[in-house]
C-alpha cells in the first residue's frame, strides 16, 4: 500500500473511437466459380470488392446497379474451384477483408421436377457441407427489377424439413417476411425465390419461382401433415365457430413455438358451456394417421383457474363425402366416432404439452356412430378410400354461471412418441407415474381418481397437482381425508386428525384437527401444509378466510395465520395476521378479512398480497397456524376445523362489518347492524381503537383501554383474570388499580410478574420514560430488574435468540412509596447476538409488534427474606415530576436513586463530576444523555461503529445503522458524535437550548461536570494547558481538564507530544483506552531522514518528540498520551517532505511558522494539515492559501526546498 501523495496530478486521457459504416459482411451463394459478396452500410454510398492476393489479385468487382445504396451486393465470377480468395471491401472511405474457400466443381440436374430423395447441403464461406440428420434447403429472394429503395437483396439463407418418405419441399412467400427483410425490400410481381438443393450424387437442384404465381401453386407438398395446424399462416380460416355460442378465435403472437398461436375466448352461458371450435383436416393418401401414437398440443389457460376443456377427436369409419374445400364429412349418428379428453385447466399462464395416446386408455368414443374403435388411420378396402382421423374440436365451459374462459393452442400435430416413456400408453410418462404412486404397467388408471377430487390422475400429474391431496378449493381443508399433510412443529408440540366436530356448522364432517401443546416463552407450536400446485385460484371475489376453533386452553390464547406467497425469483412474501381467541369450551367460527393480513418479510417478494397462482406455479405455497398461550407457558389445547376461503359477509357476520355475531352480542354490539356505534370503524368506548381493531387485538369494545398506562386492570381484582402473568409469589392481590405482590424469597429469589404487551396497537415509540410507583414494605436493598422485549424475529412469540431485551436493575433503597423513571434508551440491550439491537418500538401490523413483552423479577437482600411491594402504577410517559435535588448537584433525586447514588453528597462518585462507570462521561452529561451512570460506553451496542450507541441514536432520530457521527442535524456546528460527548441534542441548537450565564459559548451544565464555574468565562481559558481552549475542547467533546488527542474512526495525523516509546506500546495505550480489542487497524511512520514509509503492524519504530503519523482507527476514542515528554525541543528538517508536529509551547498560526523559519533562513515552502477529512495547505513562497493553526497533537507535513538539515527552535 502507497500513501496517498499530498499534491496529486491530474493526467486526462483522450481518446476517439471510429466506428465502420460496413456492417453484415459474408459471403453467400458459394459455388465453384462464384461467390456473392453483400453488406449493409450505415449511409447511402457506393462500393468495390476488390481480390489481394494470387491470380486474380488486384481484380474490381463492381455493383451492377448506377448509384448509391444502403444494401450491396457484388457478384465475383471467374473463380477457380477450391480455391481461397480474401479480399478488401471499399465502402464509402472505409474498408474491411475477408477470406472464403469457392466449392467443388458439381453438374446441373437435368430434371429438376423428378421425385427423388434428396441430400442437402449447407452453404458457408468454407464450403458446402453435407447435412445428415434433418435434410434442409437453402432459399432466398431476389428483387429482380431493383425498383426497391435499397436495390437487389443480399442472400438469407432459411431452412425447410423434408420428412423420410417425402420428396417435397413447402416454401410459402410468408415465410420471408421478417422484420430484417421487411427493411430493405419491396416485393413486386417479377421478384423470385431461388431455392438450392443437393442430391446424394452432387447434383445442384436449383428452383426459381417469381413471387406473382399464386400461393397454392408454391406449394410443393399436399400438406403440412402430421401438423394439423401451427398457426403459422397467421390465419384461424379453417377452423369453424358454434355461431350459437359467443365464443372467437383470433391469431395471437403469445405463442409456444415461432410466431403465431390461435387464441379461443369468451364469455359463458348460464349453463357454463361457453363455445366450440374445430377444424377439419384434408384427407388423400399423404394424410395418414397409421404410423402415429399420439395427439400432441400445447394449451396455455389465460382464463380462470378450473377452466374446463373438452378435446374431441373426430375419426371416420366410412368412405364418406369429400369436399375440397373442408374435407370429409361427419356423421356422429351413423359412422363417425368422437373420442374425447375432459381436462379442467387448475393452472394459468403456463404452457402445457398435452400428449394423448390414440387409444382408448385416456380418450373415451362418446358417439354412438362408427365402430367405437380409436382407429384413425386410413384404410384402403378395394378402391375405396376410409379416410380416418378427419376432424379436431375444442370445447370450453366456465368455472361458474356467466364467467369467462380464455385459452390458447399451439401446434397441433401428430407424434409416435412422447418426450420420455410411457411403456403403458396412457399419456402419462414413466418419471411421473411412479413417484406419484402409480404404475407405468397398469394403462387404465389415467382416468381414476386418487383423492376423490373429481379431477383424474392424468388431469393432476399433467398439471403438477397432488393426486393424493383433494382439491377442494376454495376449501383449504376440513380434515375430512384426502387433505394436505400439516407437519407440527417443534417437538412435543402435536397435529393429529381427531373424531370431534361441530355439529351446528352445516357440512362439516366428522373430524378436524386437534393441535395440543406446552408453551415456552408463550410460543406453543405451528403447524403448516405446502399448498403450491397452482390450482387454488385466489381471484378477487374472495374477501376473507374463515376457520372454526374450540379452545380448551385459555382465554386470549392466539392464533397466527400465516400465508407464504411465492413471487417466483423474487422471493416470497410472508403474509400474517393474529387472531385472539376470546373464550374456551365451544365451537366458534371467526372471519379474517385478507386486507388484514401484513407482509411480515418486507424486500423479500414483491411485497403485494397476490396468492393466486401465476404460470406453473406461485401464489399460495405455504399455510400455516401458530398457536400462542396468553400466559408464558401455559397449555395451547384447540380444535381446528373447516379452513376456507369465503365473502364478505359470512354466515357468522350477519350484517357484513366483519364482527363475527357472537363477539357483538358478548359486548354488547348489534349482530344485525353496522351503523355507529356498531360498525367495524366505529369507537364504541372512545378509547382510539375502533371496534374492528378492538376484535382483532382481543381488547374490550365496551371499556375504555388504558395504554399507556400498562396496569390495565379495568375494574378486576382478579389477577388470573389479566393478562398478566405471576410466577412464586404466594400473594398477587389486585386493589386501587394497583397490585400487591408478597413472597419468601428461595436463593434470593421471590417471583416474576410479567405480561405479554405486543398487539399492533400499542406504540412505545413517543415515550421516554417507564414511570414506576412501588411501596416497599419488605427490606431496604431489596431490588427488582425490569426486562422488556422488542419483538424483532417477525413471529409474535418471545425469543430470546432473534428479540432484543432490554434491562435496568433497581435497588430499593428505603421502604415507602417512591417514583422511578426510567429512561428508556438508558435500559441495558443484553445481547448484541439477539435481535437487531435497536430500540424501533413502532409496531408494524402482524409483522413486528414492538414491545411484546414486560417482566420484573423481584429478589431479596437476604438470601430467604420476604419481599412485599405494591406497585400502584406503571406506565409509559414523557413527564418527569423531579421534585428534589437534596445536594443540590444539579441531578435530581429520583435519577440518583435508581441508579444508586448518594441523594445527600454532590462530591466524589455521587456528584455532577463522578464517573462510577469510568467511562470519562461524568454523571451529568450521562443525565443529559439518557445514559446510565453504571454502564460504560465499551457495554453499550454500536453496531455502526460511530461512537455513538444505538440506543441513543434512536432517541434523537439518528440511524443506528449508517455511520453519520459527522452530521449536523441541527446545523449548531457541533456534529452528532460530540454532541453525544457532551451530552447536548443533536436536534436542538444549543445555544438556545441550554443556559450559557456568561455567554462563553459553553453551556453551564457542561462546566459543571468538569467541576467549571459556570460563572467565568472560559472562551480563551486552557484548563489543562493541552493548547486548546476550553471552547475549543467543547467544541470537539474533549475533557478541558486533561490533554487528550481526539481519534476518530479512519485515518488520523496526529503527533503524540512524547518521546522513546515504540509504536507498538503507543497501538498497545490506545487499544486498552478505547476499551479493548484491536481498535487500531494501521499506522503510518514517516522517516523524515530516509524519506521512507513504514507500517505497523510489520515495522515497530521508536517514535521521537515532534514526529506525526498516521494512525488508522475502527472506533472513536480520546486518547491520552502516556511517556516522557519533553521541556523544548530542536527540530531538524530536510530536503523534501517532512513529518512534524508541535505539542509544547504556545500555538502557531501556519503564517508565524512559515515567517518565522523563512527570517531564520529555512526555506520552508509548503505546508499541509489533514482536518475534518480535507486537505488544508498553505504557500510558504507566496504568502497564500488556507489558514489554520499548528495545534497541539495536530500533526502536519512540511515541505523544504533547500538541500541539507535545517535546524528550527520554536520562539514560543
Amino acid at each position: 500500500m502507497k500513501i496517498r501523495s499530498i499534491v496529486l496530478a491530474v493526467l486526462v486521457l483522450c481518446s476517439m473511437v471510429f466506428s465502420s459504416t460496413i456492417q453484415d459482411l459474408r459471403v453467400t451463394n458459394i459455388s465453384y466459380s462464384k461467390g456473392d459478396v453483400s453488406w449493409i452500410s450505415a449511409g447511402s454510398e457506393t462500393g468495390t470488392v476488390t481480390i489481394v492476393g494470387g491470380a486474380l489479385a488486384g481484380t474490381v468487382f463492381t455493383d451492377s446497379r448506377a448509384g448509391n445504396h444502403l444494401i450491396h451486393y457484388i457478384e465475383l465470377t471467374g473463380l477457380n474451384p477450391q480455391t481461397s480468395y480474401t479480399f478488401q471491401v471499399n465502402s464509402g472511405g472505409t474498408t474491411q477483408t475477408m477470406t472464403f474457400t469457392t466449392g467443388k466443381v458439381i453438374s446441373i440436374f437435368p430434371t429438376p421436377g423428378d421425385e427423388l430423395n434428396v441430400s442437402l447441403y449447407t452453404e458457408g464461406i468454407s464450403g458446402w457441407t453435407k447435412v445428415t440428420s434433418d435434410t434442409l434447403c437453402v432459399m432466398y429472394l431476389e428483387d429482380a427489377n431493383g425498383s426497391g429503395n435499397n436495390g437487389k437483396s443480399a442472400t438469407r439463407s432459411l431452412m425447410a424439413k423434408i420428412d423420410t418418405y417425402e420428396t417435397y419441399i413447402q416454401v410459402v412467400k410468408g415465410n420471408f417476411l421478417t422484420n430484417a427483410l421487411d427493411n430493405y425490400f419491396n416485393y413486386s410481381a417479377t421478384d423470385v425465390l431461388v431455392i438450392n438443393s443437393y442430391s446424394e450424387n452432387n447434383m445442384v437442384q436449383q428452383l426459381r419461382i417469381p413471387l406473382s404465381v399464386p400461393s397454392a401453386q408454391i406449394v410443393m407438398a399436399d400438406s403440412d401433415f402430421p401438423i394439423i395446424d401451427n398457426f403459422e399462416k397467421g390465419s384461424i380460416i379453417s377452423w369453424n365457430v358454434d355461431p350459437a355460442s359467443s365464443m372467437t378465435a383470433i391469431i395471437t403472437s403469445d405463442a409456444y413455438y415461432d410466431n403465431f398461436a390461435m387464441k379461443l375466448s369468451a364469455p359463458s352461458s348460464s349453463t357454463y358451456y361457453s363455445g366450440y371450435a374445430s377444424k377439419y383436416i384434408g384427407g388423400g393418401q399423404n394424410v395418414d394417421w397409421g404410423q402415429y401414437n399420439y395427439i400432441k398440443l400445447v394449451v396455455k389457460n389465460v382464463g380462470n383457474i378450473g377452466t374446463k376443456l373438452r378435446i374431441d377427436i373426430y375419426e371416420n369409419d366410412n368412405v364418406g363425402t369429400y369436399a375440397s374445400s373442408s374435407g370429409y364429412d361427419v356423421n356422429k349418428g351413423s359412422y363417425t366416432d368422437v373420442f374425447e379428453v375432459s381436462l379442467n385447466l387448475v393452472k394459468k399462464d403456463a404452457w402445457k404439452e398435452i400428449y394423448i395416446p390414440i387409444n382408448t386408455n385416456l380418450a373415451k368414443d362418446s358417439s354412438i356412430g362408427g365402430d367405437g374403435k380409436f382407429n384413425p388411420d386410413q384404410l384402403f378396402i378395394g378402391n375405396k378410400l376410409y379416410p380416418g382421423g378427419v376432424m379436431v374440436g375444442f370445447s370450453l365451459a366456465s368455472t361458474e354461471a356467466n364467467g369467462s374462459v380464455a385459452v390458447l393452442i399451439d401446434n397441433i400435430e401428430l407424434v409416435q412418441s412422447m418426450s420420455g416413456p410411457d411403456v403403458d400408453e396412457d399419456g402419462m410418462l414413466a418419471s411421473l407415474e411412479g413417484p406419484a404412486g402409480l404404475s407405468d404397467s397398469v394403462s387404465n388408471d389415467a382416468l381414476l381418481d386418487a383423492d376423490h377430487d373429481g379431477l383424474t390422475n392424468y388431469n393432476e400429474l399433467l398439471f403438477g397437482t397432488d393426486l393424493n391431496v383433494a382439491n377442494q378449493f376454495p376449501i383449504i381443508d376440513n380434515f375430512e381425508g384426502y387433505g394436505y399433510t400439516w407437519i407440527p412443529t417443534p417437538v412435543g408440540f402435536t397435529a393429529a386428525i381427531a373424531n370431534t366436530t361441530d355439529v351446528s356448522v352445516i357440512y362439516n364432517g366428522a373430524k378436524s384437527m386437534e393441535v395440543s401443546g406446552v408453551a415456552s416463552a408463550y410460543y406453543a407450536g405451528y403447524m403448516s401444509a405446502w399448498t403450491q400446485d397452482g390450482s387454488m385460484d385466489w381471484n378477487s371475489s374472495y374477501k376473507s378466510m374463515k376457520f372454526v376453533v374450540k379452545n380448551l386452553g385459555q382465554i386470549g390464547d392466539k392464533i397466527k395465520i400465516q400465508i407464504q406467497d411465492n413471487d417466483f425469483g423474487l422471493g416470497t412474501d410472508v403474509w400474517e395476521f393474529e387472531q385472539v381467541i376470546n373464550n374456551t369450551n365451544t365451537w366458534q367460527y371467526f372471519t379474517v378479512l385478507l386486507n388484514k393480513f401484513v407482509d411480515t418479510n418486507l424486500g423479500v417478494g414483491d411485497d403485494v398480497f397476490n396468492p393466486a397462482p401465476s404460470g406453473d406455479v406461485g401464489g399460495a405455497n405455504i399455510i400455516g397456524f401458530a398457536f400462542n398461550s396468553r400466559t408464558s407457558a401455559g397449555q395451547v389445547h384447540m380444535y381446528l376445523d373447516n379452513i376456507l376461503l369465503t365473502t364478505v359477509p359470512t354466515s357468522d357476520d350477519t350484517d357484513g362489518d366483519g364482527l363475527p355475531n357472537a363477539w357483538e352480542v358478548q359486548y354488547g354490539l348489534s349482530a344485525n347492524s353496522a351503523s355507529t356505534p356498531f360498525g367495524s370503524a366505529d369507537d364504541l368506548d372512545s378509547d382510539g381503537f375502533s371496534n374492528l381493531d378492538e376484535y382483532a387485538y382481543n381488547l374490550l369494545p365496551n371499556v375504555a383501554d388504558l395504554f399507556p398506562n400498562l396496569l390495565d386492570f379495568q375494574g378486576t381484582t382478579n389477577i388470573s383474570a389479566t393478562s398478566w402473568d405471576v410466577k412464586a409469589f404466594t400473594t398477587a392481590q389486585i386493589s386501587n388499580g394497583g397490585v400487591r405482590l408478597s413472597g419468601t424469597a428461595s436463593n434470593y429469589y421471590a417471583g416474576y410478574f410479567s405480561k405479554y404487551v405486543g398487539n399492533y396497537l400499542f406504540d412505545w415509540t413517543p415515550y421516554t420514560y417507564i414511570k414506576l410507583t412501588i411501596r416497599n414494605n419488605g427490606q431496604v436493598g431489596d431490588n427488582l430488574s425490569l426486562r422488556i422485549v422488542d419483538n424483532d424475529n417477525a413471529n409474535y412469540s418471545v425469543d430470546a435468540n432473534s428479540d432484543d431485551g432490554f434491562k435496568v436493575d433497581i435497588t430499593l433503597g428505603s421502604t415507602g412509596t417512591l417514583d422511578y423513571y426510567i429512561p428508556i434508551p438508558a435500559m441495558l440491550d443484553e445481547s448484541a447476538a439477539s435481535g437487531d439491537n435497536i430500540q424501533n418500538f413502532t409496531p408494524v401490523p402482524s409483522r413486528y409488534p414492538g414491545v411484546a413483552f414486560i417482566g420484573l423479577a423481584f429478589n431479596s437482600v437476604t438470601k430467604n427474606g420476604v419481599v412485599d411491594v405494591f406497585i400502584a402504577d406503571m406506565q409509559l410517559t414523557n413527564v418527569v415530576y423531579y421534585t428534589t435535588d437534596v445536594d443540590s448537584d444539579y441531578l435530581p433525586d429520583e435519577w440518583e436513586r435508581l441508579y444508586g447514588l448518594s441523594v445527600n453528597s454532590a462530591a466524589g462518585i455521587n456528584g455532577p463530576a463522578g464517573d462510577k462507570d469510568a467511562d470519562n462521561m461524568p454523571n451529568l452529561i450521562e443525565y443529559h444523555n439518557f445514559t446510565s451512570p453504571l454502564l460504560a460506553n465499551g457495554q453499550l451496542i454500536d453496531t455502526d461503529g460511530d461512537g455513538m450507541p444505538n440506543n441513543w441514536e434512536t432517541r434523537f432520530g439518528l440511524n443506528p445503522l449508517v455511520n453519520d457521527a459527522v452530521g449536523d442535524l441541527d446545523s449548531d456546528g457541533l456534529n452528532n458524535y460530540t454532541e453525544y460527548l457532551v451530552g447536548s441534542s443533536p436536534v436542538s441548537v444549543n445555544s438556545t437550548t441550554y443556559t450559557d450565564t456568561t455567554g462563553d459559548g459553553i453551556p453551564d451544565y457542561w462546566l459543571i461536570a468538569y467541576e467549571l464555574n459556570p460563572a467565568t468565562n472560559y472562551s480563551g481559558v486552557d484548563s489543562d494547558g493541552d493548547g486548546k481552549t476550553n471552547l475549543q475542547e467543547y467544541q470537539a467533546g474533549t475533557n478541558p481538564n486533561d490533554a487528550r488527542i481526539a481519534i476518530h474512526v479512519g485515518w488520523n495525523l496526529i503527533s503524540i507530544g512524547i518521546t522513546g516509546n515504540k509504536v507498538s506500546e503507543v497501538v498497545a495505550s490506545m487499544n486498552a483506552q478505547f476499551g479493548g480489542g484491536a481498535n487500531i487497524v494501521k499506522v503510518y511512520y514517516h522517516d523524515n531522514a530516509t524519506k521512507a514509509w513504514k507500517s505497523y503492524p510489520g515495522d515497530d519504530p521508536v517514535l521521537s518528540y515532534g514526529e506525526a503519523i498516521w494512525v488508522n482507527s475502527s472506533v472513536n476514542g480520546n486518547y491520552l498520551p502516556a511517556g516522557q515528554t519533553v521541556a523544548s525541543h530542536t527540530y531538524n528538517f530536510t530536503q523534501g517532505w517532512n513529518s512534524f508536529g508541535k505539542t509544547i509551547g504556545q500555538v502557531y498560526t501556519v503564517q508565524e511558522l512559515a515567517s518565522e523559519i523563512r527570517t531564520k533562513g529555512g526555506d520552508i515552502t509548503r505546508v499541509y494539515k489533514l482536518e475534518n477529512g480535507s486537505w488544508k495547505f498553505f504557500n510558504c513562497e507566496t504568502g497564500t492559501g488556507d489558514t489554520f493553526n499548528i495545534d497541539k497533537f495536530g500533526g502536519f507535513f512540511v515541505q523544504f526546498g533547500s538541500a541539507g538539515t535545517f535546524n528550527w527552535t520554536p520562539v514560543k
